[in-house]
């Protein structure tokens, strides 16, 4: 859908001018003027619902508004960092790592705006020659608006993170989850926010190994805000992938026909699940039920930054602590996040006349996450 496409852009494009001004110089007006004439496009797309069924040509128009909007996210992302697993030592330390890398792309991102602002010149124009005007979309913005924060709350982005620091026990929590063991046990990832809860997890979920080791996964993310019937809906869509109108019957089940449907498709199945970000005992209790225990080495893996938690479980239980890295471990991290080299993400060597400021930048991260992690 172009209108949500560009929408996200708009709100990326929002976030930049207000959390990263700093790095914007020479080039803040530039994506002023691209936030500002996305926006009027949204009012051109919402002219165009019925048109692009009947109109070639209109229908090449809206796809050059998406192209337009993902390139724009491009240039959104050369300069902001989104860590996946909600602030703390790793945010940090790849803000920080950004910001040495930034000084070195940012000619040429000046010359990609450039060359974005002729493109939505030319589509502008094209909106005129295709009879497409502008409409007042503020109601529609509202429930898009709505509908991207959800996703952004609860999406896990599957992206290759580097895991530094978490080798050895990457090895050891992936023989957890393949040992002989029948009966269904769970994994408990316990730590702080921003110490790489989340993205260890994902180095689990996406093994080699680990997939060839069940007959279906999934990935449920939590948060704290949440409903049962929401999260049942979820980790089924997870399991299953269904289909347009297995999702419209979904809609009309009850919580426990939602229950029932996934105890009866796990069941007999050899089923692998992480269920991400638990916040509440309550998060757990509310899907524990839908498991089965088929004694037939089923896993599930949960990450929590709360102990209680992460203890919760009155069945075979293992949990796994984060600690901190050292500061060889998070030197290592900054230079992967700072100056990538191979296509795998191996960190290259720092130029020595940033070491300095970078091994300065590394402790400052360290000393922080240290200080919030005994409050």
């Amino acid at each position: 859908m172009a209108e949500a496409a560009v929408l996200y852009a708009v709100q990326r494009l929002s976030d930049l001018l207000t959390q990263e001004a700093v790095f914007l110089q020479g080039v803040r007006g530039e994506v002023l003027w691209l936030q500002r004439e996305l926006t009027r496009m949204q009012g051109f797309l919402k002219d165009t619902d019925q048109q692009q069924d009947t109109d070639d040509g209109v229908r090449r128009w809206v796809s050059e508004v998406r192209n337009a909007a993902y390139d724009a996210e491009d240039i959104v992302d050369t300069f902001m960092v989104q860590p996946a697993d909600g602030g703390g030592f790793w945010a940090s330390l790849k803000k920080y790592a950004c910001i040495l890398n930034r000084g070195v792309n940012h000619y040429g991102v000046g010359k990609d705006i450039e060359a974005l602002k002729g493109r939505i010149i030319d589509i502008s124009r094209g909106a005129e020659a295709y009879g497409i005007r502008t409409i007042s979309c503020t109601e529609r913005n509202r429930s898009l608006t709505e509908r991207f924060r959800h996703i952004r709350r609860t999406s896990s982005n599957a992206g290759n993170e580097q895991v530094v620091g978490f080798e050895e026990n990457t090895k050891m929590l992936i023989k957890q989850l393949l040992k002989d063991e029948q009966q269904r046990f769970v994994i408990s990832i316990l730590g702080m926010g921003g110490l790489g809860k989340t993205t260890l997890a994902r180095k689990l979920f996406n093994s080699t190994d680990v997939k060839g080791g069940f007959d279906c996964r999934a990935w449920v993310c939590v948060t704290q805000e949440y409903t049962t019937r929401d999260l049942l809906q979820k980790t089924i869509k997870s399991f299953q992938k269904p289909k347009i109108e297995d999702l419209e019957l979904m809609e009309r089940m009850t919580e426990e026909d939602l229950e029932l449907h996934l105890y009866e498709f796990l069941e007999g199945r050899r089923y692998l699940v992480v269920i991400d970000d638990i916040w509440h005992k309550s998060a757990w209790e509310s899907l524990r039920r839908a498991f089965p225990d088929n004694g037939n080495g089923s896993r599930i893996v949960i990450t929590t930054r709360n102990e209680p938690v992460a203890m919760i479980t009155d069945e075979k239980n293992f949990v796994y602590k984060l600690r901190f890295l050292n500061q060889e471990e998070s030197w290592k991290l900054f230079c992967t996040k700072a100056f990538p080299d191979t296509a795998d993400g191996q960190a290259t060597v720092c130029p020595p006349g940033l070491e300095k400021l970078g091994r300065e930048m590394v402790e400052k991260c360290r000393e922080e996450s240290l200080m919030s992690g005994i409050r």
